[in-house]
C-alpha cells in the first residue's frame, strides 16, 4: 500500500503562501485635513498673493518668458510628505513646480496643540518655486476673493511671496558700492521641455540691458542652468528682474581664461562654474580677501 502523500514542509512561516498567487491590496492613501479654514486662508494668504501679483506685474514684459513668472509657495511643515503634496490644487490653479529650497517657519496654527512652552514652535519646511502665467496668478487672486471651491485646499500652504523677497537674503549677492564691470554666476530655472525657450528669452533680455552671457560655459543640471555673465553692477541687478532667475552672485576676478578671454574668478568650491573643464584649468582658488571683487 502506497504511503499517504505528505504535505510539503516550509522553513518560512506561512511559506505555502509563496506557492500560489495572492492578491495584495495597497494601503489607502493617508488623508489629512487642511490646517487653516477658509476665513484664515483668505486673511493670511490673500494679501500676500495680491502683493506677489503686483510685484510680477511691475516686471518688464521681456522679463516674463511667454507671459510667465515664478513665485514662492511655502508648504505647512505638516504637509511635507509626498502623499500630502497638493498636486490637484496646483494643477487647478496652473502652477508648476520648477525648484525648491529649505526654509524654517513658525506656523500660526498646527493640527495638534503644542505643549505649554514659551519658546516659538519653529519647524523645517520647503519653499516651492512655482512657475505660472501672470493671467493664472490673477485668476488665483480672484478665485480666492470669491471663495472658489479649491480655496479649502490652500489650508496646506503657509506662505506666498514674490522672488524679490529673497533679493537681500540669497538671490542677489552683489557687494554694494562696486562700480566697475564684473562677472557673476547666474542660476536660471529651466522647466523640463522648455529649457531652450526660457534660456532664449533670458539671453534676449540680458542683451537688452547690456549683459554678456557666456552660453558656451553654462552648466546644465535637471531644472537649472548655471552660467557666467558679465556687466556693470546696476545691469546685473536688473538681470535679477528676469522672473526665472533663481540667484545671481558677483564673483572675484583673479586670472583670465585663455580659451574664452573670460575673467576667471576666485570663488568658493561650491560654485557650479567650477564644474566646467575650461574654467577648472584656469581658475585660481583663494579667499575673496586676497582678490578684488571686480574686473579691471
Amino acid at each position: 500500500m502506497d504511503p499517504s502523500p505528505r504535505k510539503p514542509r516550509f522553513l518560512i512561516a506561512h511559506g505555502e503562501r509563496l506557492t500560489k498567487e495572492e492578491r495584495y491590496v495597497s494601503s489607502p492613501k493617508p488623508v489629512k485635513g487642511p490646517i487653516y479654514n477658509r476665513e484664515e486662508i483668505v486673511a493670511q494668504l490673500g494679501p500676500r498673493l495680491t502683493r506677489s501679483l503686483g510685484t510680477v506685474r511691475d516686471l518688464p514684459q521681456d522679463a516674463l518668458p511667454q507671459g510667465r513668472a515664478v513665485v514662492m509657495v511655502t508648504l505647512h511643515p505638516e504637509f511635507l510628505a509626498k502623499s500630502f503634496y497638493p498636486e490637484k490644487l496646483f494643477g487647478s490653479i496652473g502652477l508648476r513646480a520648477v525648484g525648491s529650497r529649505a526654509r524654517k517657519v513658525e506656523p500660526k496654527k498646527w493640527s495638534k496643540p503644542a505643549e505649554k512652552s514659551d519658546s516659538p514652535r519653529i519647524a523645517e519646511t520647503i519653499d516651492l518655486y512655482m512657475a505660472c502665467k501672470v493671467s493664472d496668478l490673477a485668476n488665483w487672486e480672484k478665485g480666492m476673493a470669491s471663495l472658489a471651491p479649491w480655496v479649502d485646499g490652500m489650508g496646506t500652504i503657509e506662505d506666498i511671496r514674490p522672488l524679490t523677497d529673497l533679493d537681500h537674503e540669497v538671490r542677489v549677492r552683489i557687494t554694494p558700492g562696486i562700480r566697475k564691470s564684473g562677472v557673476a554666476e547666474v542660476a536660471l530655472h529651466v522647466p523640463q521641455g522648455e529649457d531652450q525657450k526660457v534660456f532664449g528669452a533670458f539671453e534676449r533680455y540680458a542683451a537688452e540691458i547690456g549683459i554678456e552671457v557666456y552660453r558656451n560655459l553654462r552648466i546644465e543640471v535637471p531644472g537649472l542652468f548655471f552660467m557666467p555673465v558679465k556687466g556693470d553692477p546696476d545691469a546685473l541687478r536688473s538681470l535679477a528682474r528676469f522672473s526665472f532667475v533663481r540667484s545671481i552672485a558677483l564673483l572675484s576676478a583673479c586670472v583670465r581664461c585663455p580659451l574664452h578671454e573670460l575673467p576667471v574668478l576666485s570663488v568658493a568650491p561650491s560654485c557650479h562654474l567650477l564644474r566646467h573643464p575650461s574654467i577648472q584649468r584656469s581658475v585660481l582658488l583663494s579667499s575673496t580677501a586676497d582678490c578684488p571683487t571686480h574686473t579691471d
